[in-house]
């Protein structure tokens, strides 16, 4: 009796170690997809594509499921939405998320069988930047991965150089991943990833920042050139439709940047309203836009401010 009633106690620690292990393992950043989803900002189709890439790319870890009694289904149920929200606003435990992408899986929903499976996802709606997104996550799955190639940071001469090399890899691998879980805009040769976007109140007025990956794409042969010197020229902006406002704050400190192809590059895009120059009043009832006017291209991508 005495060993059956341990064996009990050690199997439920080992369950409860396991599942704080695989809690840790999800980045907090894809709290920003979670939100969006359950809020139906995000299509479950472009979601589902994500969470796919991420778990295929070991960047979330999913325990093997013990279950083999789930129903296939195109369906995904209401209270994994509705716990993807409670995860972005800290209400559950990251686990209990986990659970969610678990059952996803197990009813045939999520595919993690093979890189080039596509989801299927209950949103039949498919808009050109979703089959964008698929195009792109098929290239990411074709470049070098990360997640385990350690070995060539093995020939580093000293331990500095070793762990400077494996968090180059490291950073790549997020870099990628966060390609993947946002949303592409082709601008000629360019493929623009939106992050996210963050309203921030300074007090003494708004900030608003753009978070955005840059990647040559699709010309191997030159080297497309970003031009931002200042205020008062700039091919990027802030819009909400009927005026436009340059960036306070920017990342070309040359005013200039070549984009060498398949090297992404990340850049944040800040804008201050009022006292600053070209500042805007801001409104959060209005849709902001940002504006790009580049010779190779132009294109307005709506944007889902972060209220913080």
């Amino acid at each position: 009796m005495k060993k059956q009633i341990g064996m009990i106690i050690t199997l439920v620690v080992i369950g409860f170690a396991l599942n704080h292990a695989y809690a840790d393992s999800v980045p907090s950043w894809v709290k920003n997809d979670a939100k969006w989803w359950s809020e139906d900002q995000m299509v479950d189709k472009d979601f589902v594509n994500a969470m796919q890439y991420l778990i295929q790319n070991n960047i979330i870890k999913i325990p093997a499921s013990q279950n083999t009694n789930t129903t296939k289904s195109d369906h995904i149920p209401k209270w994994v939405k509705t716990n993807a929200g409670s995860w972005a606003s800290d209400s559950i435990t990251t686990s209990e998320f986990v659970s969610g992408l678990q059952y996803l899986i197990d009813g045939g929903i999520i595919q993690i069988s093979s890189v080039g499976n596509q989801p299927q996802g209950s949103d039949q709606t498919q808009s050109s930047n979703t089959t964008s997104m698929n195009a792109n996550q098929t290239q990411l799955s074709n470049m070098t991965s990360v997640s385990s190639e350690t070995t060539s940071c093995d020939n580093e001469k000293t331990p500095a150089d070793k762990q400077t090399c494996l968090d180059n890899l490291e950073n790549q691998k997020q870099l990628e991943a966060k390609m993947a879980s946002s949303t592409p805009y082709q601008v000629g040769p360019v493929t623009y990833y939106l992050v996210g976007t963050d309203a921030i109140n300074t007090g003494d007025g708004e900030m608003i920042i753009i978070h955005t990956i840059l990647e040559n794409s699709q010309s191997p042969s030159s080297n497309p050139d970003l031009f931002c010197t200042g205020p008062f020229a700039c091919n990027y902006h802030l819009s909400d439709g009927q005026a436009d406002y340059p960036p306070s704050i920017f990342s070309l400190t040359s005013g200039h940047l070549e984009l060498v192809y398949n090297k992404p590059v990340v850049i944040d895009w800040n804008f201050y309203s009022k006292e600053n120059v070209g500042g805007f009043n801001f409104d959060q009832s209005k849709q902001y836009y940002f504006k790009i006017e580049e010779p190779f291209g132009s294109q307005s991508i709506p944007l889902k401010l972060n209220l913080q």
